[in-house]
């Protein structure tokens, strides 16, 4: 493959950089990622462990009520699956190949992602997000899921993420999972590829629906930053960053309250 120096910083540049230096056009592997994707989100949607999983949370939600009285779940409606669009799937190439690749124009650590590897290399391509009421319910539901994938013989990793950023949530990953999809000669062929579980508070859902426009924006920047944010306190990210960790604060001073009025009730 051939390489160059010269380092793109919009999308567009970055498709003409990965043409000329990959040697390869991202548009014609795209279309793929998306026939791809929709047969990989509908092959998990019936596998056995999203089936139990779904199965299994009304039970976990009563165990969670007998323990401490209180609701499991932010909503009453089964978790949704979905899927990583084509356009957010190549900001993501974009960033790894380029934006967050410290040894740029050098390819990252494990080689440049492309369409030859880039659906084993993403933990997110198809993901769910479980939402509950209380800080203490994110660990309950990781620990039920890990359960879960040892009945089933699946290997489950859990990474408790708490960002410089404010961001906090539970990511599960599902490793290994084995997905039958159409391959480029119209026929189908195995692709072994991770699937994502977060499970985060229903206080955090809701700013991250609000912030993610802040998210998207930072983390298309450059890789050093003129100024560090947390000395900038007009911008954006001054005010988003230090919402989700003064959230995160409350949320943890919510579980303090509930469980002194536990103790005085009992």
């Amino acid at each position: 493959m051939g390489r160059t120096t010269a380092e793109p910083h919009t999308l567009a540049e970055y498709i003409e950089w990965h043409r000329s230096v990959l040697e390869r056009g991202v548009e014609a592997d795209l279309r793929y990622y998306e026939i791809v994707v929709r047969e990989m989100r509908r092959r998990f949607e019936q596998s056995d462990f999203w089936t139990e999983l779904c199965a299994r949370t009304h039970t976990w939600a009563q165990g969670y009520y007998d323990r401490t009285t209180y609701a499991l779940w932010a909503s009453d409606e089964p978790p949704k699956l979905l899927a990583k669009s084509k356009d957010s799937f190549v900001l993501k190439v974009f960033r790894k190949n380029v934006l967050e690749n410290q040894r740029f124009p050098e390819p990252p650590e494990g080689g440049w992602y492309v369409s030859a590897n880039w659906f084993a290399r993403t933990n997110d391509i198809v993901r769910s997000c479980l939402v509950v009421r209380y800080l203490d319910g994110v660990e309950e539901v990781c620990e039920c899921a890990l359960g879960l994938a040892q009945d089933l013989g699946y290997e489950l990793t859990t990474s408790f993420e708490a960002r410089e950023e404010g961001y906090y949530a539970a990511h599960m990953s599902l490793l290994s999972f084995e997905f039958r999809v159409p391959s480029r000669n119209w026929d189908y062929t195995g692709l072994t590829a991770p699937v994502e579980l977060q499970v985060t508070t229903q206080v955090k859902d809701v700013i991250r629906d609000l912030t993610h426009r802040f998210y998207e924006v930072r983390r298309m920047r450059p890789r050093i930053a003129t100024r560090k944010w947390q000395w900038d306190y007009e911008g954006d990210d001054f005010a988003a960053n230090y919402l989700g960790h003064t959230l995160h604060y409350l949320e943890g001073t919510i579980m303090d309250v509930r469980e002194r009025a536990k103790r005085m009730g009992d």
